[in-house]
């Protein structure tokens, strides 16, 4: 969608930046100020389809013109940082735009298409470019909007992870929602946002790598309330990857795959454990399970696991057979060895490293029919694991009703393969005791009176 000024200013530029690649703008093509504060609108020949008007672009400050020029013509960042120099260019122009369209837009006369946050990731690589305005960089540290595009810059200090780990424990909440909406907002599948070392880089910059995240011990998502964390709005709705087709999602994500295993970066892998849904926001995910288990290829089998499976859907399952049928997964979870594979699976996860997902996914093994071979998995082994992993977990894990009523769900169901001697219990904590009573275990005699009221009240249905 090729976009113009109302004044013509822009293709003056385009001819200008054209015809003298080295040399900056001349006052008399934009105005008497360089800096000019006039407002223009920017405006297509062509409807836009999504939003039913040729209206881009509005608000647009006259001095932010000559980027978007130099943008379109793929002008290098030194060239750039020239022009933010030149014509007093801050991130507060960027942000004063009003973009109608979420669609990517060409400068009439360039060929390079761009989205609002490329321009974000522009004015900061040309930042990083120069000496003087990477020393600036700090004026947007506590810039949201400003944090995709300082995920380009070299200095870790502007990166969310770097930000996050050093940070008051009072600011981390915040730091995780941003890293959430980066996820949300910039495309991770363009290798043109990529630093050295490829997506995994920019994931890790971006916070998907910090152990908050990926375990799950301070998670930003605090239910029943539904707030997506990095991992679910990088798999869902990362932007553009939700408004195409499923070809095109595929591809996007074998780009990844590949990039990050080129890099040998195991932690992206981590990540995808926590991928789950959620009943406030899916009836299931399973679409996205099948296109990432397309792209992986030969590796898809093993990363879209039956316990990941088990992710992928919700409590109460809702339409999800009709889910399972269309994304041919029926043979997957009527295998008698389901659970079976979904436990054991459970049991090589390390304690420490057991995240949200699992614990929901334990949850809802309690669906599953009856009749599952577990003949081959030490069922006891399994249980104490998550049971200790569930009991190490923050507060906010043991106050969501979602996981504490399944695992006293799949706790019943899985009685029958427990020893009748409850002497196992003996190490468990009273978080652990409290789950076993509620499904039906006699645990209540090794329990404190706080610990039996709550039992009771769940007994009660309170």
């Amino acid at each position: 969608m090729a976009i113009a000024d109302e004044y013509g200013i822009l293709p003056s530029i385009v001819l200008w930046q054209t015809d003298h690649p080295d040399e900056m703008l001349p006052p008399h093509v934009i105005g008497a100020d360089p800096a000019s504060e006039q407002i223009v609108q920017l405006r297509s020949e062509e409807i836009d389809g999504y939003s039913g008007n040729k209206m881009c672009i509005s608000n647009v400050r006259k001095r932010l013109l000559p980027l978007m020029a130099a943008i379109g013509l793929e002008r290098e960042p030194a060239y750039l940082a020239k022009i933010l120099v030149q014509h007093g260019i801050e991130f507060e122009d960027i942000e004063f735009c009003d973009w109608n369209t979420d669609f990517p837009v060409r400068v009439a006369g360039t060929d390079c298409m761009f989205t609002n946050i490329d321009v974000r990731v522009t004015f900061f690589r040309a930042m990083n470019d120069d000496p003087v305005l990477r020393g600036l960089a700090d004026l947007y540290l506590h810039n949201s909007n400003a944090a995709p595009g300082l995920l380009v810059m070299d200095d870790e200090k502007n990166h969310v992870s770097h930000r996050y780990t050093n940070a008051d424990p009072t600011i981390k909440p915040k730091l995780l929602k941003t890293s959430a909406e980066i996820a949300h907002t910039l495309d991770f599948g363009n290798d043109k946002y990529w630093p050295e070392g490829g997506a995994g880089k920019l994931i890790e910059r971006a916070g998907g790598y910090l152990p908050d995240v990926l375990y799950g011990d301070a998670l930003h998502r605090a239910q029943p309330d539904f707030e997506p964390d990095f991992w679910y709005a990088f798999f869902k709705d990362m932007q553009y990857a939700r408004d195409i087709g499923r070809e095109e999602r595929v591809a996007c994500l074998r780009k990844v795959f590949s990039s990050v295993d080129e890099n040998q970066d195991p932690l992206f892998y981590k990540g995808l454990r926590v991928f789950e849904a959620y009943e406030q926001a899916d009836d299931e995910i399973l679409s996205q399970l099948r296109d990432i288990e397309t792209a992986a290829g030969e590796n898809g089998r093993r990363l879209i696991s039956d316990l990941q499976l088990l992710k992928g859907i919700v409590v109460p399952p809702g339409d999800v057979e009709q889910s399972i049928a269309e994304e041919g997964y029926t043979g997957r979870f009527d295998n008698k060895l389901f659970v079976h594979n979904a436990l054991t699976e459970l049991l090589s996860v390390d304690s420490r490293e057991v995240n949200h997902a699992d614990l929901r996914a334990f949850s809802k093994i309690h669906l599953m029919d009856k009749d599952q071979d577990l003949s081959q998995v030490d069922v006891l082994k399994v249980l104490l694991h998550v049971l200790n992993a569930y009991d190490s977990k923050c507060d906010r894990f043991k106050e969501t009703a979602h996981i504490t009523d399944g695992l006293v769900k799949t706790a019943a169901y899985l009685k029958d393969h427990l020893p009748a001697d409850l002497e196992w219990t003996d190490a468990l904590s009273e978080e652990g005791l409290q789950i076993l009573a509620m499904g039906g275990f006699k645990t209540h005699e090794k329990m404190s009176l706080q610990s039996l009221g709550k039992v009771f009240g769940y007994d009660l249905n309170l």
